[in-house]
């Protein structure tokens, strides 16, 4: 985790404990940029002005990836000619959620019609975890 204010004067980085919690206690009063990174996760970045003397949460949600792009540039022996590949890693055996939802598709026309009707509509949605 770093933090950095917007001039640049107080830059500050942490180890998350085993909770995924870094602390930084007594900085000062400013904006800063917080950015959150981990090995094998999207990483996440936000301003937030930090007020002294006040205890402030900044919650962070890295979202995994399960598939990576490298592009490789190969120069070949044509000048002025390259050749481009993307080549694309797939994790593999890692749990991860696929979830659907049921219905996929609301008629907006029909829900207007019966809360015209009715005053009021109620949907029900199913959510499943594959």
């Amino acid at each position: 985790v770093t933090i950095v204010n917007l001039d640049g004067t107080v830059r500050l980085t942490k180890l998350s404990d085993a909770d995924g919690r870094a602390y930084f206690p007594a900085i000062p009063e400013s904006f800063y940029t917080i950015s959150v990174q981990r090995i094998g996760h999207a990483s996440y970045t936000t301003t937030k002005k930090i007020v002294g003397g006040v205890g402030q949460t900044v919650r962070a949600f890295l979202q995994k990836e399960l598939i990576s792009y490298t592009w490789v540039v190969r120069q070949t022996e044509v000048q002025e000619k390259y050749t481009f590949t993307v080549e694309a890693t797939f994790v593999t055996q890692v749990p991860a959620p696929v979830v659907t939802v049921d219905p996929m598709l609301i008629d907006l026309a029909e829900l207007e019609l019966e809360v015209e009707a009715l005053g009021q509509t109620t949907l029900t949605f199913t959510l499943t975890n594959h």
